[in-house]
């Protein structure tokens, strides 16, 4: 299975919504609408600050901080397009950001161990069902590990 059938086949698992085609979800109401706008605004100053820090880092020569840069810069887009609900802006944002974590990905020498280390995270994350085959959730939708969890070990495939 390739990344994108294992993160579908975990949302299924857990009950999360998986679009069949690309569209924004409708808010439960104006009020709901109103209240996201404002945190993606939130959000978005946030992100706006972080990318000034890491461009000033980048620009004094920090490879580090030119792939936060980078990240960031596509995480501003992404929230930009969720405020404007422009479902193409946020396909753009989406790949670049693809394109920016494969980098990275090379940049560090990821290249061999990048897809044992997901299937690894993937494996414990779908560990987080509970003893009851259901997913468990805390009030802000998160979904809560299970008693005896235990997070996948990725020390051999960099040490």
């Amino acid at each position: 299975m390739n990344t994108i059938d294992l993160v579908r086949q975990f949302m299924t698992a857990f009950g999360q919504p998986v679009r069949e085609k690309p569209g924004f979800p409708e808010p439960s109401s104006d009020g709901a609408l109103f209240t996201e706008q404002q945190d993606i605004r939130c959000a978005l100053g946030f992100l706006r600050d972080a990318q000034r820090v890491f461009k000033s880092g980048a620009a004094a020569g920090s490879r580090l901080c030119l792939r936060l840069a980078l990240e960031t810069e596509e995480l501003v887009e992404l929230a930009e397009a969720f405020l404007e609900r422009d479902i193409v802006a946020a396909l753009d944002a989406q790949v670049d950001r693809e394109y920016i974590l494969q980098r990275t990905n090379l940049e560090l020498g990821f290249d061999g161990c990048y897809a044992e280390a997901f299937q690894r995270v993937h494996k414990s994350n779908i560990a987080k069902l509970g003893p009851d085959g259901k997913p468990i959730v805390d009030s802000t939708g998160k979904v809560r590990k299970p008693s005896g969890w235990v997070a996948a070990d990725l020390s051999d495939l960099v040490l």
